[in-house]
């Protein structure tokens, strides 16, 4: 499902201070259905929160587009820049911004509904990208006859590079950001289609909801198989594109404990010291992962020592200690909090027999039958 706007709902991510783009080129697309009466409206922006450093691209009024760079106000043609296409209201259309003010005139570029429609314009309005933190689908800062998006918007991707003609008319036809350039794909907001609405799939950018925007019908896009592109079918459940493993085998979310996989801790004395077992997390997805924390529940006798960020392709090592202090059988749920994904859980599980008087108090002796 796209999403809907109603001209006071929006969706901002706020990077605080360090923007996902560093520096010129980069490239802004995103499916757009405006309704029949153009506004000049906020599509999909990138900026410091004020007008000064402001980059987007959006529908304007009499049924043109525009291509934002700086301030814009009553569509003054250093900062607006029009296209008059056969794209046609109450239709979808896809439009695409590229910006790239190192390389002279025809610095900005806009296409609408692939290269075929385009419209290049030089002045860049002094904006800096460096200064460019939030990110904002129906909403930028707004002066003048400059208004929240009223319509529905989908597919908003965001690349480092400048991309072709050639990928800019692959994005029109319908295919999937996913697609192009995935690894200069620093922002991905499909608003729907196979995804959950507010997540971003290949950096964990979800985006913060004002108002109370609704669920549209998608436009029809094409997506990667996900094993093409190493995404888990739990992604798009969604799940954060974790592989866990022990004793190299799988270990899914949401499983219950296995003494082949290591989630069953082999009989402990109570003499015994603390049993760690390793665990491997690699990140199969195109982007970036964080482990936000580690909880078990109940909370006592295990214990974890987490990774942070993980990397695209990245594998990292996931430390579960069992410590009982009492004789018993114990078994707890392990969740790892991924933000803008579902959680990866799995069972743990452990028993624990008296004291061992082959032992002694500092671990295993050098004898007895454990050797």
């Amino acid at each position: 499902m796209a999403i809907l706007f109603d001209g006071d709902d929006h969706l901002t991510k706020d990077y605080s201070g360090t923007g996902p783009i560093s520096s010129y080129p980069f490239t802004m697309a995103a499916w757009l259905k405006p309704p029949q009466e153009y506004k000049d409206w906020q599509g999909f922006v990138l900026s410091d929160g004020t007008e000064t450093n402001r980059f987007g691209i959006g529908p304007a009024n009499y049924s043109r587009w525009a291509i934002y760079s700086g301030t814009v106000e009553a569509r003054t043609a250093g900062s607006f820049s029009e296209n008059y296409t056969s794209a046609s209201p109450n239709d979808w259309a896809h439009a695409v911004g590229v910006f790239n003010f190192a390389s002279g005139a025809g610095a900005r570029t806009l296409y609408v509904n692939g290269s075929s429609n385009s419209f290049s314009n030089g002045t860049n309005n002094s904006a800096t990208i460096t200064d460019a933190d939030v990110v904002g689908m129906g909403y930028g800062p707004t002066s003048g006859n400059n208004r929240f998006y009223k319509g529905e918007m989908a597919e908003c991707g965001l690349w480092n590079v400048a991309l072709t003609t050639a990928e800019i008319d692959s994005l029109a036809a319908g295919f999937s950001p996913l697609f192009i350039r995935p690894n200069s794909l620093v922002g991905y907001w499909p608003l729907g289609g196979k995804f959950s609405s507010y997540i971003d799939p290949v950096g964990s950018n979800t985006l913060s909801v004002t108002g109370d925007p609704t669920a549209s019908a998608h436009p029809r896009i094409i997506y990667p198989a996900l094993p093409q592109i190493g995404l888990p079918a739990s992604v798009a459940a969604p799940n954060a594109g974790l592989a866990i493993t022990g004793n190299g085998v799988d270990i899914p979310t949401e499983s219950s404990p296995s003494i082949a996989a290591v989630t069953q801790w082999d009989t402990l004395f109570l003499n015994d010291r603390e049993e760690s077992h390793q665990f491997n997390i690699e990140n199969t997805s195109i982007g970036s992962r964080t482990i936000e924390s580690a909880s078990f529940d109940p909370a006592t006798k295990f214990s974890a020592i987490i990774p942070t960020t993980i990397a695209a392709g990245e594998t990292k090592r996931l430390i579960v200690s069992f410590n009982p202090d009492a004789a018993g059988s114990y078994s707890s749920v392990l969740t790892l909090v991924i933000p803008g994904y579902a959680s990866y859980t799995f069972t743990v599980a452990g028993t624990v027999s008296s004291l061992d008087p082959s032992r002694n108090t500092y671990g295993r002796s050098t004898i007895g039958p454990a050797q």
